[in-house]
């Protein structure tokens, strides 16, 4: 369990680590302000973060001794990974920002407190998130590799 968040990135941690803690804490304030509808979600949204935290990277490592500078191939390659790895992160992102942006804008209508504030300040961590891999998306289908889009193969355009 330690082994699996040793091998992930020290950003990785933090920011799941913040999700868990944000959550547990949204959960504590539902609770306490006798919020039973959305106490037992915040709990559950810590929960899954928790275990997503828990939970060893899916990226195999592989041993690279020298950087692919030679090879185009394996250049285009190494490429494709990183856009479908960033098109999976933009489509978590996009849902989690989805789901923050509409759990806070329901908490202001319906029970105006202090929670607000924390939702909506994971809401906007989200959507940047979001902004930063759709980004790197766009520079990596816009890579000098892949010729700009016209270059992209049709396998890794969909």
């Amino acid at each position: 369990m330690l082994a699996a968040m040793r091998e992930k990135k020290r950003g990785q941690l933090i920011a799941q680590g913040a999700a868990v803690f944000g959550f547990a804490f949204l959960g504590v304030l539902a609770v306490l302000n006798e919020n039973v509808a959305f106490g037992p979600l915040f709990f559950l949204l810590s929960l899954f973060y928790l275990r997503k935290m828990m939970k060893s990277p899916r990226v195999e490592k592989e041993d690279v001794k020298s950087c692919p500078g030679d090879n185009p191939e394996a250049i285009k390659s190494e490429l494709l990974q990183m856009l479908e790895y960033y098109r999976r992160l933009l489509k978590s992102w996009q849902w989690i920002a989805l789901f923050g942006w509409i759990l806070s804008i329901a908490l202001v209508v319906y029970f105006p407190s202090l929670i607000v504030t924390v939702t909506a300040a994971l809401a906007a961590y989200s959507t940047y998130a979001f902004i930063r891999c759709r980004q790197a998306v766009r520079r990596i289908e816009n890579s000098p590799a892949f010729s700009g889009k016209g270059g992209l193969p049709s396998s890794a355009a969909d």
